[in-house]
C-alpha cells in the first residue's frame, strides 16, 4: 500500500510539472527540444485566444510575403528570359513590377517572426499562469482503522 501510495503521488507531481515552455528558434516551434509541427502548434495555441491571433497573424504575413516573393521573382525572370530570346527592349514593365513585388514582400515577411515570438511569449505566460493555479491539497488523517493521506484536487 505504501509503495502504490508513493508511486501515486510521484506520477501526481510529475504530471503537476511536465507542462514545458515553447521555444520560437529559427523559424520553428520546439517543445522538449523537439520539432512541433503547424498543425499542432495551432491546435495548441487554440488555448489561448490571444496567442492564436498574433500565430494566425504570423501565418498569413508568410503566406502573403511568399506569394509576393514568388510571384515577383517569376515575373522578373520571365520578363528576363523574354528579353533574350526575343527582340524586346529588356527592362520593360515586367520587370518593373516583379521587383516591386519583390520590394513589397519584404517588409510582410520581416515582420512575421515578431508575432511568432509574442504568440510563443503569450502562451508560456498563460502555461506559467494555469499550471501554478492548480488547486489541490494534501491532509495527513488518522481514524481508527489507521493513517494516512488525503488528496483533494
Amino acid at each position: 500500500m505504501k509503495t502504490i501510495l508513493l508511486l501515486f503521488c510521484g506520477l501526481f507531481f510529475l504530471t503537476v510539472s511536465a507542462q514545458s515552455p515553447m521555444k520560437y528558434e529559427k523559424g520553428r516551434i520546439f517543445i522538449n527540444d523537439s520539432l512541433v509541427p503547424a498543425k499542432k502548434a495551432k491546435y495548441l495555441f487554440l488555448a489561448n485566444k490571444q496567442a492564436y491571433h498574433e500565430y494566425k497573424v504570423a501565418n498569413q504575413k508568410s503566406t502573403w510575403g511568399g506569394i509576393l516573393l514568388g510571384l515577383g521573382t517569376v515575373v522578373t525572370a520571365s520578363d528576363l528570359v523574354r528579353g533574350l530570346v526575343s527582340d524586346v527592349q529588356y527592362p520593360s514593365v515586367g520587370t518593373y513590377v516583379g521587383l516591386g513585388m519583390v520590394a513589397a514582400s519584404i517588409p510582410v515577411l520581416s515582420g512575421r517572426k515578431k508575432k511568432y515570438e509574442k504568440a510563443v511569449e503569450l502562451y508560456n505566460a498563460d502555461l506559467k499562469k494555469t499550471s501554478n493555479s492548480i488547486d489541490y491539497k494534501v491532509d495527513f488523517i488518522s481514524n481508527g482503522k489507521g493513517f494516512g493521506f488525503r488528496i483533494n484536487f
